[in-house]
């Protein structure tokens, strides 16, 4: 198994895709390769979710060293879970009976990709 840190795997690709687009391929990679069906055997088989991704992916970001316009429109990281709460669970699930549920769904669908019932 190669154990390969993002710098060094990224350095074998700068000349052909931005930092950017190429974090979004290996966060595209960390799913595929956490989904129930990855099959270590078969890591490459056909599979309708990566096909999927690989003839919509739309190249072109651009890698930015900061990002101002998004301010205050996702948690502050720093903030950990006082900032889920202040954003999804009173902002935009408006404290509701299913609030922390929703937040709790929406965390896990950005940390692996996906949800399911």
């Amino acid at each position: 198994m190669n154990d390969a840190k993002l710098p060094e795997a990224y350095a074998e690709h700068c000349d052909k895709v931005s930092l950017a687009d190429f974090l979004v391929i290996a966060a595209e990679a960390v799913m595929g390769r956490t989904a129930r069906d990855y099959d270590a055997k078969d890591p490459f088989k056909e599979d309708t979710v990566m096909d999927t991704f690989r003839d919509n992916f739309l190249a072109g970001r651009e890698t930015a060293v900061t990002c101002p316009w998004s301010y205050g429109r996702m948690p502050d990281a720093e903030r950990g879970l006082d900032a889920m709460r202040d954003l999804f669970h009173d902002e935009i699930y408006h404290q509701t009976s299913y609030a922390w549920r929703m937040t709790t769904a929406l965390m896990g669908a950005h940390t692996l990709g996906g949800a399911s019932k």
